[in-house]
């Protein structure tokens, strides 16, 4: 029986074309037959099935019903070329069709019975196997599942007919971490479909990377992005027209879906909704996809930072065996966030729409990699307020679009058309403007530069971003302040004029800085630039003032290298300074200063090692004085006119206490051996001091005129400063008078009590400034 059964059905196959279809019949019972070891193909067969059972019932089974069919052991295969999918099965199986279409036979006969289709009452495969190889020929995917269908009650009456209905459910896995399952209904007779699947990744990245050897022309994994990430997707496809082979016999056939699914991520899900139109066979197959994620919320909270921002997406493709186009838009639109530093600086800021537009104009799909893609980076009603220290930061009205164009062939170039715009930005009192905005590219990097200005003010800036092709992660930020001359009613110099009232700067700046990133930190370093500046006061004047501070911010804010300011000359009422400079570095909380080193009455006064906590100043120093000469210090002191010669070396030590400059007892002198010459041009004006310092009556006319023409063996100037009360400076004048009338050897001590800041007519307040 077997055996006869056998040559029928080989005689039967050799009929239709399937001569090289090989198989082993192994059980044939009324009701039940058993093949095994089925081939189609030679030595690499297209296809193989492992074992095959068929249950069947009279005279159900000469209308073409199967009562079950359970297959076990499918292998299958489909390889990608050029972006082609090409399955050897459906090649055969397209052709084969193609003949008997040809032949004029297109329904299945079976002993003399004709009947237009076959119906099956259930269906269960298990064990199938689909590999997946690239260009190459070697295998890169293999997929796995089960599958099962059920027929609707009434199909055995309608053996097989056009209104027949199955359920069916699947279930597919490969070794990347795919997993399919999928159940649903399908009328084969008209090609109605209605499924719903659930897709799961389990790592994009692991997957990705395995789909990128079957299409190389994939570009890779963004850097900087995880994709060790699982997704998972869930919806519902339904099509028409998808099975007619019937109205469709050379294997052609177009249907529709649409579909809505489900992206788990952590905070919630985002929604997909679209709809595919798919014409031909599985060799030339072409695809009409449009995908819409409906806009879903993002919320982002740490520590001192929330953002919020609604985000939406819609793709559309068109992809055939030869041709492929592709337009997108993904947008976030009403964002808004707000932040706060430990410092107590706060802000808020957001952005009516920041969208991509992309555009990939119809091309070869086989030379995708060649194609040009066009994208436009958009920013509309930008703003944005920062509050610290009580000021406010405002950005309001930003508006920008940037085109793009990308190939293999030319890389990433700019276009032009680039914009970028602002309606208000403040800070710190001043309005910047823009002065200009410009992208480009070259072989190493993508570099964005603006130029911005400030209303009122002479001062330009320029800002350079370099965006690394290597790794963009990289960036390299540059800004560029070239040397302006700034004059004291400069718009710039309104915020010193803000915070010191009656305080004028001038003079010629610059600046530099540039942003790094060291790993994932980034480092900023700096450096500010000052020449020939003026300072202004009420009662004081600075000239040709120079600055060279360089800064760096790693972790804190602080300078590097040598900092230094610098002046040519300084006076404050009588007190005279010249070739004044000062060494310092300085942290967030605290100012070192290595050195202060001023010139003063022909000599020098130093100070050395002071630090300063800028919360609360306090310090203790020395300032030393050397070669100091008598005469220039004594006129800088008292109104006087005439000849005073003398060298005087000494130290004044001084204190800081939360920012008030406090005196400790110090003391100049001469040194031995070295005295001096007091000639005043008018004894009178010794009278004066005489009577400041409490010498009055008989003696105060002729010892004015023996202090007025001396030769001084020693001098000493001591400063006493009192808790309750004025402060002391004593003048001791050791010597001879060459006044006749005094032939006394002179050794007088003068004391003046007064403010130390008034008797030296400063006219500072040392503590406000």
């Amino acid at each position: 029986r077997i055996g006869i059964a056998s040559r029928w059905a080989r005689t039967a196959l050799d009929r239709e074309g399937l001569a090289a279809v090989q198989f082993r019949l192994t059980t044939l019972d009324p009701g039940r037959m058993v093949i095994e070891d089925v081939r189609w193909g030679g030595p690499e067969p297209v296809a193989s099935v492992d074992w095959v059972e068929l249950r069947f019932s009279y005279p159900a089974v000469t209308r073409g019903w199967l009562d079950r069919v359970r297959i076990r052991g499918i292998r299958t295969s489909l390889s990608v070329t050029d972006g082609r999918v090409t399955s050897p099965l459906g090649e055969r199986v397209s052709a084969l069709a193609a003949a008997r279409a040809a032949r004029g036979r297109d329904r299945v006969t079976r002993s003399g019975a004709t009947f237009d289709r076959l119906g099956v009452g259930e269906l269960s495969i298990s064990g199938a196997q689909v590999a997946i190889a690239g260009g190459d020929g070697e295998t890169v995917l293999t997929v796995a599942g089960e599958l099962g269908t059920t027929a609707e009650p009434g199909g055995e009456k309608n053996a097989g007919a056009a209104s027949d209905r199955y359920r069916l459910w699947a279930r597919l896995g490969d070794d990347a971490g795919l997993r399919v399952v999928l159940t649903g209904a399908v009328v084969p007779g008209s090609g109605q479909v209605s499924l719903e699947p659930k897709v799961t990744l389990l790592d994009i990245g692991a997957w990705f990377e395995r789909l990128r050897r079957v299409l190389p022309d994939l570009p890779e994994a963004p850097q900087g992005i995880s994709m060790n990430r699982s997704l998972t997707l869930q919806g519902k496809l339904t099509g028409d027209g998808w099975t007619d082979q019937a109205r469709r016999g050379n294997g052609e056939g177009e249907g529709r879906i649409g579909f809505t699914a489900q992206l788990a991520r952590r905070n919630g899900e985002v929604a997909f909704e679209g709809e595919a139109v798919v014409t031909g066979g599985l060799s030339n197959t072409a695809w009409q996809v449009d995908v819409k994620v409906p806009e879903f919320r993002i919320v982002y909270t740490q520590e001192h930072l929330r953002v919020q921002t609604q985000a939406g997406l819609s793709i559309g493709a068109r992809y055939g065996a030869n041709r492929l186009a592709v337009t997108g838009e993904a947008w976030l639109r009403d964002t808004r966030a707000t932040f706060g530093e430990e410092n107590g600086a706060t802000g808020e800021g957001g952005i009516g729409r920041i969208g991509v537009r992309v555009a990939l104009p119809e091309c070869d799909a086989a030379s995708v990699s060649n194609a040009g893609v066009t994208a436009w980076v958009g920013i509309s009603n930008g703003w944005l307020q920062v509050r610290a220290d009580g000021t406010t930061g405002v950005l309001e009205g930003l508006q920008g679009e940037v085109p793009v164009t990308w190939s293999a062939r030319d890389g990433l170039v700019f276009p032009p058309g680039d914009r970028l715009s602002w309606q208000r930005l403040d800070a710190q009192g001043l309005s910047v403007t823009n002065e200009g905005f410009a992208l480009e590219s070259d072989d190493q990097a993508r570099v964005v530069r603006l130029r911005a200005g400030i209303t009122g003010s002479l001062l330009k800036g320029e800002v350079t971003a370099r965006f690394p092709n290597a790794d963009p992660r990289q960036v390299m930020v540059d800004v560029s302040i070239p040397e302006t001359n700034l004059a004291a009613d400069d718009g710039i110099m309104a915020l010193l004029r803000k915070k010191l009232p009656d305080i004028e700067l001038s003079g010629r700046v610059s600046a530099e800085a540039s942003l790094r990133l060291s790993g994932d930190r980034p480092r900023v370093t700096g450096r500010f630039r000052m020449a020939d500046g003026t300072l202004r006061g009420t009662s004081f004047e600075a000239r040709g003032i120079a600055a060279d501070v360089p800064l760096e911010h790693d972790r804190v804010l602080r300078t590097t290298g040598r900092p230094f300011v610098s002046f040519a000359s300084a006076q404050a009422g009588n007190i005279r300074l010249d070739q004044g400079m000062v060494r310092f570095q300085l942290l967030p909380d605290e100012l070192f200063i290595d050195r202060v080193e001023v010139a003063c009455c022909s000599g020098s006064l130093n100070a050395y090692s002071v630090h300063l906590n800028l919360k609360n100043p306090s310090d203790d120093v020395v300032v030393y004085a050397d070669r100091i000469d008598m005469g220039e210090a004594l006129m800088m002191a008292f109104p006087i006119k005439g000849r005073i010669d003398g060298v005087l070396y000494g130290r004044i030590p001084i204190g800081i206490d939360r920012g008030r400059v406090i005196l400790h007892p110090g003391f100049l002198y001469s040194l031995p051996g070295q005295g001096g010459k007091i000639v005043l041009d008018d004894s009178r004006q010794m009278l004066g001091l005489l009577e400041r310092a409490g010498i009055r009556g008989d003696v105060q006319v002729p010892l004015s005129k023996a202090l007025s023409d001396m030769d001084l063996s020693a001098i000493k100037m001591d400063l006493t400063p009192r808790e309750t009360g004025d402060d002391t400076l004593g003048i001791r004048l050791t010597g001879k008078s060459n006044f006749k009338e005094w032939p006394a050897p002179v050794d007088l001590r003068l004391n003046f009590n007064g403010p130390i800041e008034e008797l030296l007519n400063i006219g500072l307040d040392m503590s406000g400034h």
